[in-house]
């Protein structure tokens, strides 16, 4: 709990580094996807489909 807490903290003021830690906000034992393509309809529905598995998804529309 305390360590929630202190995690909110640094984001709340700014000094969260994600670039570190990425996967502070995923919960424990899920399954997450990273869905990398420019195409927003394709990304939409290849995200849709991952979430309707249990995944935990995130999109971007580059790799750069």
């Amino acid at each position: 709990m305390e360590d929630e807490k202190n995690l909110l903290n640094e984001v709340a003021t700014g000094s969260y580094n994600a670039s570190d830690r990425p996967f502070d906000f995923v919960e424990a034992d899920a399954e997450t996807a990273l869905v990398c393509e420019p195409d927003d309809t394709v990304r939409e529905k290849i995200s849709n489909a991952l979430r309707k598995l249990g995944y935990q998804i995130t999109e971007v529309s580059s790799a750069v």
